[in-house]
């Protein structure tokens, strides 16, 4: 039995697939939504233990949590969530 061994060049020619469409690998992740719900639920967590948590110790808290997350997400999710943080007011 001989074996024989078509490049991806060839594999492609014969399917009539572009490189790009078989190289292409997608930006949008799919579990995005589930994912975002998991950091809703920590972020509500967070925010009734210590509501006076700004975005940046939001972000340290989740990433000790194991979040991986940045400055604009975080914001983007408090805002739909509708949560502000509470400041002391000046006197």
């Amino acid at each position: 039995m001989k074996k024989t061994h078509l490049s991806v060049n060839r594999q492609l020619r014969l399917l009539k697939v572009s490189r790009s469409s078989y190289y292409y690998k997608s930006q949008q992740n799919i579990s995005k939504v589930a994912s975002d719900e998991r950091v809703k639920d920590e972020i509500m967590d967070i925010f009734y233990n210590t509501p006076f948590y700004g975005v940046p110790r939001l972000i340290a808290e989740l990433k000790r949590r194991g979040f991986k997350v940045n400055h604009k997400r975080v914001r983007r999710l408090q805002k739909v969530l509708g949560l502000q943080t509470i400041y002391p007011r000046p006197h």
